[in-house]
This record gives structure tokens, C-alpha cells and sequence, in this order.
């Protein structure tokens, strides 16, 4: 079984003090997230360096420091819940040439078993396949093969290079990002009044009474006034929320 799971991340720990419902919610709710994207007993025996019916890619690079990182922070694309990919085709591009890389080095030197495995018995291989199908890093029960080998100009010794990180990839599109967000919060306004309209005039075409009739049409003049009002009011909080989220996220993505 082989796991891809582009969001591995080491657990949270709960609340250290009392919570209310809502922050209890909140940290419950990634969890059965995870739960449903990875089985517990798969994930263990992933682990273990001595059980050969598990393997995980998942997407894993080097940072600034040269320090290992691996899941969404990995990724380019992982803010926002995994759409800020949307934002910007730099960020697509490096996890595209990411995830060749982590593939390359996953059937290298994770998609392995070692070299007594009855695979490579029988003369399957010969000691050239032994040396040139090798992982490079030899475990701690001695050397491992690849079971899908890397061939010609498929397994060079250093691997694929890792991508650039696309620092300030984003600035150049904010000021249109900004646009089409105003846009699309002003569209949810005119299909709101739409909605209104179109489940009131359902009350016009009925057999109701005068009076339903009068009262439907009262209610409808409420509620679009009632929305006028307000939209008019929250539509500029509402956009630069959202804009300081994306904001935030893609502050984020620079000093990864």
C-alpha cells in the first residue's frame, strides 16, 4: 500500500486550559479531518522501519536554513487550506517540479527493500543492478534496492534539484487578486436580491389572498432594503477580510 498524503503534519496538542465550545470545535475538526484522510494502524506500521507493506510519499524539501520540512509547509500551494494555488501559477509550478523530485527520491530510496528480499533472488539481478540500483543512503539492516528501479537517465546520483522557492511570486498579481475579489462579493450581492425576488414572486403567482399577497410584497421591500443596507455597510469589512487573509497567507509563504 502506498499513502500520498500532501498534508502530513506532526499532531496539536489540545487546549492546556479550559476552552470554550467553540475552541473545542475548532481543534475537533482537523482531527477528524486527519482521521478520515489517513488509517492510524497504516500510519504506525508506515513508520517502521521493519515492516515493508506500508510506504508514504508526502511532500518534503529544504528550507532557508537547510532544515528538512515537510507536509503543507512544504508546499507552495498550502495556505488557505490548500487554495492558494489559485493565486498564483508560480506557486503550481514549484510544487508540480516539488512533487517530481519527492517521486524520484521516494522510488530511490523509500520504495525499497532490502537486498536478501526474495524480489531480487534467483538471478533476477546481477551485481551491476546490485550497484546501480542501490539506495544511495544504506539502512540500518544494510543495503536496500529499489523495487521499481530508477533506469538510464532516470536515476542520476544526485536527484532531481530542488525547485526555487517563488519568494514574492505573488505581488506582482495583488492589485488584480483585489479586483476580481470586489467583483465576486458585488456578484454575490446581485444573485442574493435574485434569490429574494424569485421566492417571493412564487408567493405572487399563488392562489394567496389580497392580503397575502400585500404582506409578501412588504416583506419582499424589507428584505431588500434590509440587504441594500447592510451589504452596503459590511461590503468593503467583508472584502478587506478576505484580502487580509490572502495577504497574510502569502506573507507566510515568503519567509518559508
Amino acid at each position: 500500500m502506498i499513502v500520498i498524503d500532501p498534508f502530513i503534519e506532526d499532531p496539536e496538542p489540545g487546549p492546556s486550559e479550559d476552552a470554550d465550545m467553540i475552541a473545542v470545535a475548532a481543534k475537533l475538526i482537523p482531527v477528524q479531518v486527519n482521521q478520515a484522510r489517513l488509517n492510524a494502524q497504516d500510519f504506525v506500521q508506515i513508520q517502521r522501519e521493519d515492516v515493508y507493506s506500508r510506504f508514504m510519499i508526502m511532500p518534503k524539501r529544504k528550507d532557508k536554513a537547510g532544515s528538512p520540512v515537510i507536509g503543507k509547509r512544504a508546499l507552495a500551494t498550502g495556505e488557505l487550506g490548500a487554495f492558494g494555488g489559485f493565486f498564483c501559477r508560480d506557486f503550481r509550478h514549484h510544487d508540480y517540479l516539488l512533487g517530481r523530485r519527492n517521486a524520484q527520491r521516494f522510488l530511490q530510496a523509500a520504495f525499497t527493500l532490502p537486498q536478501d528480499n526474495s524480489l531480487f533472488a534467483g538471478g533476477r539481478w546481477t551485481d551491476k543492478n546490485n550497484g546501480e540500483f542501490a539506495d544511495p543512503q544504506p539502512s540500518a539492516d544494510g543495503t536496500h534496492l529499489q523495487i521499481i528501479p530508477l533506469c538510464n537517465h532516470l536515476n542520476p546520483r544526485n536527484g532531481e534539484p530542488q525547485p526555487k522557492w517563488p519568494v514574492g511570486a505573488y505581488r506582482e498579481r495583488r492589485d488584480e487578486i483585489a479586483k476580481l475579489i470586489a467583483a465576486r462579493v458585488n456578484k454575490m450581492s446581485k444573485l442574493a436580491r435574485s434569490a429574494i425576488a424569485s421566492s417571493f414572486a412564487r408567493v405572487e403567482k399563488s392562489d394567496a389572498t389580497l392580503v397575502d399577497r400585500i404582506k409578501s410584497k412588504g416583506f419582499e421591500l424589507a428584505a431588500r432594503a434590509w440587504l441594500a443596507v447592510g451589504w452596503w455597510g459590511t461590503r468593503g469589512a467583508i472584502i478587506r477580510r478576505i484580502g487580509k487573509s490572502i495577504d497574510d497567507a502569502m506573507t507566510r509563504i515568503d519567509g518559508m
